[in-house]
């Protein structure tokens, strides 16, 4: 990851879910800032999830966003997506808003590269586009 960003482990993570969160540093700031004023609100606690799910019954990573569609579920659209050989599709992903993330399909696992204030593609910042681009998973032997 670029330096200057944060990396931290589920562990250290008020986003329980995600298995690792990727902040860079004008949002450590922003959220330092909103601290140190005593904001109660909501403000993003980092800019890259990287969520892991089990594929469980469903059979690949296609089947899991079909199912998983708007009106049923929270993704609202879907298209391939090419990283590396991995089996991967853009995904906007509907909440609060509209956010924009990258499914992943590997080892019977759906990871999910979700950016928190992004709902598309054409957002991302040249760093984020090098994590995109530098994504790779490394085999446990």
């Amino acid at each position: 990851y670029p330096g200057g960003w944060e990396l931290n482990y589920r562990d250290k993570l008020n986003q329980k879910d995600a298995i690792v969160t990727l902040i860079s540093p004008s949002t450590k700031e922003r959220i330092e800032r909103a601290i140190a004023e005593g904001f109660k609100g909501y403000y993003p606690s980092g800019d890259i999830y990287i969520f892991r799910k089990t594929l469980g019954q469903i059979h690949n990573l296609e089947e899991y966003l079909k199912m998983n569609q708007f009106p049923n579920g929270d993704v609202i659209e879907y298209k391939k997506f090419s990283l590396r050989d991995y089996n991967a599709y853009e995904a906007r992903i509907g909440g609060y808003g509209t956010y924009y993330a990258i499914e992943i399909e590997h080892n019977k696992y759906i990871y999910e590269i979700f950016f928190e204030s992004k709902s598309e593609s054409s957002q991302l910042s040249n760093d984020e586009r090098r994590i995109i681009d530098s994504f790779l998973f490394l085999e446990e032997k």
